[in-house]
This record gives C-alpha cells, structure tokens and sequence, in this order.
C-alpha cells in the first residue's frame, strides 16, 4: 500500500509541476461594451477588444464582433487582427450611428511553443441613443 500512496505523490508532484509549466503563460481577454463617439451629424458605435499575455506569444490573433440586436443579435462590424511575436493585441470596429442596443463579442487565439490559450468573452448590452 504504501508503494501505492508514494505512486499517488508522484502523480501529485507531476500534476504540479505542469500546472506552474503552464501558469507561466497566461493570457487575458477584454471585451469593452460599445461607446457612442463624435458629436451630432458624426456620431459612431466603436467598439474594442484586447487581449494580453504574460510572455511573447509565437501567433497572437483577437476576433472581434460589434453586434446590434434587431429581432435577434446580429453582426455589423467585424474586425480580426493577427501578429506574431507580440504580448497584447487588438480589434477594434466602428459603424455610423443607429439607436439600438449594442453589444461587443470577442474571442483571441495566442499559441507559445506546445501551450496555447483560447478565449471567447461578450460585453453587456448597452442602449445607445444617437441624436
């Protein structure tokens, strides 16, 4: 038995040891809910997205969709920004102004080496009243 339980420790200790390999790199998504930008006959819907690592990804890609709910939520904009190499990318997207409610959703990709991360997050609806 005890043979059992020193195999169960070393499982364990494995276990861990992968964790604090795969806790070096970590990646955050941000999904900031729609503005309304620009004054009277300007005004916009902007939306954006951002992703961070903590370390140099090989391929750091963020998707992002500025949503309109009509019936049911539909695309307007889209934006998808792909770089190599880099800690933090963006997306941003902008369309002219309709009142209605908005929302931004977004996903990213970073791969480093063997270890990737994916994400998808959506912001809460906001109301936007153009003028």
């Amino acid at each position: 038995m005890s043979g059992f339980l020193s195999g169960a420790a070393s499982a364990t200790e494995a276990v861990a040891g992968t964790a604090e390999a795969l806790s070096r790199f970590q990646c955050e998504l941000r999904a900031d809910p729609p503005e309304l930008e620009g004054i009277g006959a300007v005004e916009s819907v902007r939306a954006e997205a951002e992703a961070n690592c903590s370390d140099r990804a090989d391929v750091f890609g963020v998707q992002m969709w500025l949503q309109k709910y009509d019936v049911e939520w539909t695309n307007i904009a889209i934006d998808f920004d792909l770089k190599m190499d880099v800690t933090e990318e963006e997306a941003e997207a902008e369309v002219r102004c309709e009142s209605g409610r908005y929302r931004t959703v977004a996903m990213y990709f970073a791969r480093r080496g063997e270890d990737s991360h994916t994400d998808r997050k959506v912001s809460w609806p906001v109301s936007i009243n153009c003028r």
